[in-house]
């Protein structure tokens, strides 16, 4: 096996990680919206305001991301990405107050976003001859 190789399989290996991340915070913050309600005393306006900031945050994030990836390279944005996201998953459901809950899981969102704007990128870089055989399992 070769260097290029054996750094591709590295490489595809910790983009599927970051994905498999991705999907299991994702699906970790609805699973705890019920408590979240409970514990915090929402209504469900202000729990759409906290799904809505999700939302926003990762349409945002991604056409920003796509904007920065040249200017300042796949790493520097990745790592940004995943700091917020990190940043955001320490601080959702902290406080009560509406504000801090909103805010932290926009952060969660823009990190998911720009993760997978830039996993999309580094993946599609991979494969040169354009066959994308490593978009298939």
């Amino acid at each position: 096996m070769s260097a290029a190789s054996s750094n591709h399989r590295t490489v595809l290996t910790l983009f599927f990680v970051n994905f498999l991340l991705y999907g299991i915070s994702i699906t970790l913050v609805g699973a705890t919206l019920p408590a979240a309600i409970e514990t915090h005393g929402w209504n469900y306006l202000e729990t759409g305001l906290v799904v809505s900031a999700a939302s926003i945050g990762f349409l945002c994030a991604a056409y920003v991301a796509g904007i920065h990836l040249r200017r300042f390279g796949p790493k520097s944005v990745l790592i940004t990405g995943l700091c917020l996201q990190m940043l955001g998953a320490a601080f959702y459901g902290e406080h009560s107050f509406l504000l801090f809950a909103f805010t932290a899981i926009a952060l969660v969102s823009i990190g998911e976003g720009v993760s997978e704007v830039v996993t999309n990128y580094c993946i599609l870089n991979l494969e040169s001859d354009g066959k994308i055989r490593l978009m298939n399992i």
